[in-house]
């Protein structure tokens, strides 16, 4: 019981606790939300006006501590105000972030609400009970912390036929030779992912029948070269690596109880496991040779020059599971942070660059180089799409992960299946991974394809749920199952974006009320987030519901109002009302604080032409394409009609 899991989540300790309850503020953070002490409480901010509330539990034990307060409908709250046990004092995880009250990710919020976020990870068989109704939790657990119990779904039946003299009853549901089974147990809390079904994987289960896995298909998450940006929790980091695909698994480096190393990690030891004996067909490496630093070096350790840290919630350093190759040119084409650049704080990224390729070169590096301009140009939406580059990495990559990234940065571009025809079918593949994106890809197709059909009927839910997904938006009418699709909607109802998807299940069954007040509920979730207003707006104009669109927009605080997104959807409403003069008021306002967005200036203009006010859209163009020079949408308004 002295690891990190057994320590995960616990009641407040007056001797563990101690330190905290007695220490400052870090220095010139924050000190209006100090914790205070009364009689045995540790009091915490409750709200921004000072109301305080005594602390009900802890998160993590080291490098950082959060405490959690009691909040309205169940709630407890992850405070952002974290404790330091090594420096013994009080920071904020969100460092110089200026959250603001009514942000998805403010300590007050739905982002830091510990029974939606954080509680299945850090306790054992926790039942979030979320009310849709209610908008409240009567969440219960079987214990607070990861116990044996969390990992081990027999334990109890273990322990009690040991207790009773009875047969043995293992205690270990993926039997001896699955690790892969065994890691996605892991994966299930050390992944960044949608819940499937509202947290009811057992260990033993299979990963995608519980878990849609986010991959690198979008900017920010992932740097270019699959380095973690944000939190990604390893998994997808190490199953996108050629050491997740060659079959290295959490357990080889960790021992799952003590969470330590298998082998120590000074002087490669831990490393060489693999590249000292050729195991999984590793090359082999000698760490001097291949590192061109003295043994016993930062530049000469595998962790230091493959794993580089990132430091999270502040204070959390976290060691990237990629393996990735640092490779400063990244860096300067891309500000890709390299470990190089990072240990030679002395010298720039040039030096760095110049340096890595005197002593690495040749078709490997470049290769690497070309796959992360790829992905780079992949989420640039103002440059063209590689499918030229794209399509042969699908075909030449192996790794189903990468597939799967592939697949599903084709299914955002808008290309259908019929694109890969002379390449190997994902719908065949045996990875649920590949399958799952590939459903993805073929809604992009005709809604009577049956190789849609076909995955509607997987073994695997989360493909089952994708394939539904995708009928949704091709063939909505047609007959299927939609239960398993429900339960996913249900068990993220928690959150605003499940929400809207909610509303607009109800617009469509002819419910403008509840669509209305399930909209509502995602505002109060992210209320400063101009997007969910938008597209709440845009769900209720979709069933002809004009008037109640404008009201819900009416609803958006100001702070909501900045970005231009709300005068957009109001521009789009007053002409669908046929009232021109006040959409172009609207659109207007919408480009002045945005001009940025080429689709809004098109709106504009296409407005102006309608009133016949051709002068007005020659100047509104003429200024759009300054800005917007390779637009097809508003290069589409210079063709004569």
């Amino acid at each position: 019981m002295t690891s990190h899991h057994a320590k995960a989540n616990r009641p407040l300790d007056s001797e563990i606790d101690k330190d905290a309850f007695q220490s400052p503020i870090a220095a010139g953070e924050l000190e209006q939300k100090a914790p205070q002490v009364e009689g045995n409480d540790l009091m915490m901010p409750l709200n921004p006006e000072g109301e305080m509330s005594p602390a009900r539990g802890v998160l993590a034990y080291h490098p950082l501590r959060q405490y959690l307060i009691e909040s309205e409908g169940g709630r407890l709250q992850a405070h952002s105000l974290a404790f330091d046990p090594e420096k013994k004092e009080w920071f904020d995880i969100f460092g110089d972030e200026d959250r603001q009250v009514g942000e998805w990710g403010h300590w007050t919020g739905q982002g830091m609400n510990w029974n939606s976020n954080c509680a299945w990870c850090h306790m054992t068989e926790f039942e979030k009970g979320y009310d849709m109704e209610t908008d409240s939790y009567a969440s219960k657990w079987t214990a607070q912390s990861v116990s044996c119990l969390q990992c081990h779904s027999q334990a109890i039946e273990h322990a009690d036929a040991a207790e009773a003299g009875l047969e043995h009853v293992s205690a270990n549901p993926y039997g001896s030779e699955n690790a892969e089974l065994a890691m996605q147990n892991c994966a299930g809390c050390h992944s960044r992912r949608e819940e499937l079904t509202g947290g009811q994987f057992v260990s033993g289960d299979n990963y995608h029948d519980h878990y849609s896995l986010a991959l690198p298909i979008r900017e920010g998450l992932y740097f270019a070269d699959l380095k973690a940006q944000d939190e990604d929790y390893v998994y997808a980091s190490l199953q996108l690596s050629p050491m997740g695909h060659a079959g290295v698994s959490c357990l080889d480096c960790h021992n799952p109880h003590s969470g330590g190393f298998v082998a120590p990690k000074e002087n490669n030891t831990l490393c060489m496991q693999c590249h000292g004996t050729g195991k999984l067909d590793s090359p082999l490496i000698n760490p001097t040779v291949h590192s061109r630093h003295s043994a016993g070096s930062s530049g000469n350790s595998c962790i230091e020059c493959h794993m580089p840290t990132r430091t999270y919630m502040a204070r959390d350093p976290r060691h990237d599971h990629g393996f990735t190759i640092p490779d400063p040119q990244l860096s300067l084409e891309m500000g890709i942070p390299n470990a190089c650049s990072s240990c030679h704080s002395d010298q720039d990224d040039q030096w760095a660059a110049e340096q890595f390729d005197k002593w690495f070169s040749g078709p490997s590096v470049e290769a690497r180089r070309e796959h992360a301009r790829m992905m780079k140009q992949a989420w640039d939406a103002s440059t063209p799409f590689p499918l030229e580059a794209i399509l042969p990495a699908y075909r030449e990559n192996e790794n189903p992960y990468r597939q799967a990234t592939y697949l599903q940065l084709l299914a955002n571009a808008g290309y259908s299946s019929d694109i890969l025809k002379t390449l190997p079918d994902p719908t065949q593949s045996l990875e649920p991974i590949v399958r799952e994106a590939a459903a993805q890809l073929v809604a992009n197709d005709s809604p009577s394809n049956p190789i849609l059909s076909a995955l509607l009927e997987d073994s695997v839910r989360g493909v089952r749920i994708a394939a539904v997904d995708s009928f949704l938006r091709t063939d909505p009418n047609k007959p299927m199952d939609l239960s398993e699709w429900q339960a996913r909607l249900e068990a993220n109802s928690d959150r605003p974006q499940t929400r809207l998807q909610l509303a607009s299940q109800a617009i469509e069954q002819g419910d403008p009320q509840s669509a209305f007040e399930h909209m509502k509920v995602a505002a109060s979730f992210d209320s400063v987030n101009s997007a969910v207003y938008y597209q709440g707006a845009i769900i209720l104009a979709s069933g002809g519901y004009l008037e109640m669109a404008h009201i819900f927009l009416g609803t958006a605080p100001q702070e909501a109002t900045a970005d231009g997104w709300i005068d957009y959807a109001e521009g789009l409403l007053w002409a669908e009302r046929q009232n021109l003069s006040r959409s172009l008021e609207s659109l207007r306002s919408a480009v002045s604080k945005d001009p940025s967005q080429d689709r809004w200036w098109y709106n504009l203009v296409a407005a102006q032409l309608r009133i016949g006010d051709t002068q007005a859209a020659d100047e509104s163009l003429r200024e759009a394409l300054s800005l917007h020079p390779n637009s097809n949408a508003l290069l589409s308004l210079l063709q004569p009609n």
